[in-house]
Order: structure tokens, then C-alpha cells, then sequence
């Protein structure tokens, strides 16, 4: 064999060998590919069996955190928490309570566990509570009540809310209840009721127009005399300003008063005429300011008294008195009155024409002021003996006028009685006699003057 030939079979077998080789090098390279593969997934699973173990127990200390803030809840907190087991049947069993509850109650959570309502707080009060846990099981939503529940001897009330829980299914398998005692409100609330309703009563116990406004002038209180001169239920009134329940002409003038008062803080009282329809009525109003727990102007209170008939009287009596002065002064007469003491407390202006006094001059004053000094002894026996039967008096007397000149008058009186029959003065009138007086002294100087002329004449 030639060399040549030699060195082509060895070239041959080395290539035989080399694709051999690199078989064997490709086959060792995928199963070292697959071995990094799976160690790159060991290692993936190893890091995620890691991480699933720090979250699992990340997540066990937060589990055992929250149930240790429910327990701290559950045992420290003031109000009371109760657990109720709802079974299949439908009967309900206590878990326990909270030391609140045991505190509160005076009967332990280990007692009641295990325990139906009846048991625990007997046939009456159990039935009841019975029937609020069948509500709440029957609405599947939380429900909240008072109820009145003696513990220890005592009354006591509470506000009670209840919650279902519920599995995964829906089902109710369990109440949670907490409450709160309400005794001291409940209390207050009973003596807050008791005063409106006291106030209440004083209110409609007014006789006048009794109401309340805010700043605004809305009636946010208001008797039943003021809705009746609305003409409207008290309900429909309320929140309503007077623009909206009279004429806008009578509102403004009401509300122009209103704002006075709330601007100002002065209390007011005055008369004022509303009409309403074809009538028209007069009403003696006062008001003041509301005032706010700070202080603060937040309103204003008042009253207004229909003074109509009164002023109708008034006028009246005013037209009356004055056609009698009108009368008596046509007649030469002036109207006087006296006080229990006897002085001038009321004198119509004619007296000057009869006493030469204008009234200033006599008010304060007696008559006996003005008389001559010897007609006083028999005119006031003559008054006392009046005011002692209580009758009316006549009499004839001498006044004294400022220039010292002597005038008559006839004078009528009648005694003023109060509700007890208690004389309080005399009122009545005065006329002048003087030249009926001095008629009647001339024509007696005439008949002396005759009788002597007569007797001289006899004589003769």
C-alpha cells in the first residue's frame, strides 16, 4: 500500500472519528442543556417554595395579629359584645360575651355558653330576646332596637345592634350583638319630653298669639292661636315666613318690626293694625330677641294680643265721655273727680270759668283749698257722710277766686267703688250759681228795702 493510500484511510478514520465525536459532544451538550434546564427549574421551584413559605408565614403572623387586636377589642372595649350560635334548627345558643357584658350583667360568659335565651334570662325576658334574634335571622341584615332588660335589680335600657354573619353557602351561622346601656338617655329623654311637654302646654295655655322665628323670619314655633289666625294647620305654618302666609303689604310692615329687633336686640312693644280680608284688627305686640346657647341673636319670641274690641270700647267710651263734656260744658258745667284723699285728680277747663282756676292750678289740690275758711267745716261733713253711705251728694258752696272775689257754685257727686266696693274717690260736676246767688241777694236787699219802705209807710 502506498503511503498516499495509507494517508488517506487514516484521514478517513480520523474523520470518522471526529463526526464521532462531535455526536457525542452535541449529545453531551443537550443533556447538559436539559440539566440546566431542570436545575433552573429546581432552582424556580426552590425560590417560589421559599417565597410561599415567607408568605405563609407573613400571612400566619398577620392572622395571629388581627386575631389578637379582635380579642383585645373583644375583651377590652366598654361596650358589650355577645355571640349567639344560630343551629340548623333554627335555635339559638350563647358563645359567650365579653367581660363588658359580664361586668354589666353580672353573670359570667362561661355561664351562658352552650345556653338558649330562656335560660339565661328566664321564660319572659327570654322570649323576647328570642324574638329579636328570629328578626334579624328572618331580614338577613343587621338590626338595631332598644330594649328594656332589669339586671342586678336594676331598670336598665339599651341599644342593641345586630349582625349576621354568614358562611360561604349564605347561611346564617352566627349572630354578633353589641350594645350599649342608654339608661341615663333614655332618662334624660323622659324628663326633655316631660318639659316640652310642659312647655308645650304653657304655650296653648296663652291667650295671645304666641310665636318663634328665625333669622330668616321663618315660624319655627308657634300656639294654636296663631294658626288659627293663619287660617292653617300649626304644621303647615312652621317653616313658613309671614311673606308666604299673609299679603306681601302686611308681611313687609311685620318683617321691617322683625328685623328691628334682630338687628338691634332692643325688646319692642307696640300696637298695630293687620288686615286680613275686609277686616281689619289691632294688635298690641311685644318682642324681644332669641338668644343661643353662645349668646348669639338667633331669632326672636313674641306675643300679640287682638286688641280690637278694646279699641273699639276705648273709642267708644273716648266719644261718649266727650259728648258729656260737650254736653256739660254747653251747660256751663265742668267735670271733675277726686281721690280717696280728696284732691283734684282729674278737672275739664270749664272749672275756670266757675272757680277762676285753670286744671293745673286745682290737680293736686282740695276743694277745700279754694272755699272761704267758714264753709269748709260744713261742706266736708257733708262728703264724709256721703262717702260713709256711699250715696251720691248736692251741695251749694263759696269758692274764693285769685283776686279775693267770692263766687258760688253747685257742685253733684257720685262715689267711684273698686271691685270690692271699696270707695276709691267721687267724680261728678260743678256749675257756677253765683248770679242766681246774686239774683236771689238783690231781691232779698229789694224786699228788705220794700218791708222797710212798708213799715215806714205804716208808721206814717
Amino acid at each position: 500500500m502506498s503511503s498516499s493510500e495509507k494517508l488517506s484511510k487514516q484521514l478517513q478514520m480520523a474523520e470518522a472519528s471526529l463526526s464521532q465525536r462531535t455526536e457525542e459532544f452535541t449529545l453531551l451538550q443537550k443533556e447538559l442543556a436539559q440539566e440546566i434546564c431542570q436545575r433552573q427549574q429546581l432552582e424556580a421551584q426552590l425560590k417560589q417554595y421559599k417565597a410561599s413559605e415567607t408568605d405563609a408565614k407573613l400571612k400566619e403572623a398577620i392572622l395571629h395579629e388581627q386575631a389578637q387586636l379582635l380579642r383585645d377589642i373583644y375583651n377590652g372595649t366598654a361596650h358589650c359584645i355577645v355571640i349567639v350560635d344560630v343551629l340548623p334548627d333554627q335555635e339559638f345558643n350563647y358563645v359567650g360575651w365579653n367581660a363588658a357584658t359580664e361586668k354589666l350583667t353580672g353573670i359570667t360568659s362561661q355561664f351562658v355558653a352552650g345556653k338558649t335565651p330562656e335560660a339565661v334570662f328566664g321564660e319572659d325576658f327570654g322570649s323576647s330576646v328570642r324574638a329579636n334574634y328570629q328578626r334579624c335571622l328572618e331580614t338577613g341584615s343587621a338590626i338595631t332596637y332598644e330594649e328594656y332588660i332589669p339586671f342586678q335589680g336594676e331598670d336598665k335600657w339599651w341599644l342593641t345592634t345586630l349582625n349576621p354573619l354568614k358562611n360561604e353557602q349564605g347561611d346564617i351561622y352566627r349572630i354578633l350583638l353589641t350594645t350599649a346601656e342608654v339608661t341615663a338617655l333614655k332618662t334624660v329623654e323622659a324628663a326633655q319630653k316631660e318639659t316640652n311637654l310642659l312647655l308645650n302646654s304653657i304655650i296653648e295655655a296663652i291667650p295671645q298669639l304666641f310665636f318663634v322665628k328665625d333669622l330668616q323670619g321663618r315660624h319655627i314655633a308657634l300656639n294654636a292661636n296663631l294658626a288659627e289666625f293663619f287660617g292653617r294647620p300649626a304644621d303647615e305654618v312652621l317653616g313658613k315666613t309671614d311673606f308666604e302666609l299673609l299679603p306681601p303689604e302686611v308681611a313687609k310692615e311685620i318683617w321691617d318690626k322683625d328685623r328691628e329687633v334682630i338687628n338691634t336686640g332692643v325688646h319692642q312693644t307696640f300696637e298695630e293694625d293687620i288686615q286680613q280680608g275686609d277686616r281689619t284688627s289691632t294688635y298690641f305686640t311685644t318682642q324681644r330677641p332669641l338668644y343661643d346657647e353662645t349668646g348669639q341673636i338667633a331669632g326672636l319670641i313674641g306675643l300679640a294680643q287682638d286688641i280690637t274690641e278694646r279699641k273699639q270700647a276705648e273709642l267708644a267710651l273716648a266719644l261718649s265721655e266727650q259728648r258729656f263734656r260737650d254736653v256739660t260744658e254747653a251747660a256751663g258745667e265742668y267735670i271733675w273727680e277726686l281721690a280717696a284723699d280728696g284732691q283734684y285728680t282729674f278737672v275739664t277747663e270749664q272749672a275756670k270759668t266757675v272757680k277762676g282756676y285753670a286744671p293745673d292750678e286745682l290737680l293736686g289740690h282740695t276743694p277745700f283749698e279754694f272755699m272761704p275758711e267758714e264753709d269748709v267745716p260744713i261742706v266736708e261733713a257733708l262728703v264724709q257722710q256721703a262717702a260713709v253711705d256711699k250715696k251720691a251728694f248736692q251741695l251749694e258752696h263759696r269758692d274764693v277766686l285769685p283776686s279775693g272775689d267770692i263766687v258760688w257754685e253747685t257742685v253733684s257727686g257720685v262715689p267711684i267703688l273698686d271691685v270690692q266696693g271699696k270707695i276709691t274717690g267721687f267724680r261728678g260736676t260743678g256749675l257756677s250759681i253765683t248770679q242766681r246767688k246774686q239774683a236771689e241777694q238783690a231781691q232779698a236787699r229789694l224786699t228788705a228795702i220794700l218791708d222797710a219802705t212798708s213799715d215806714f209807710v205804716g208808721i206814717a
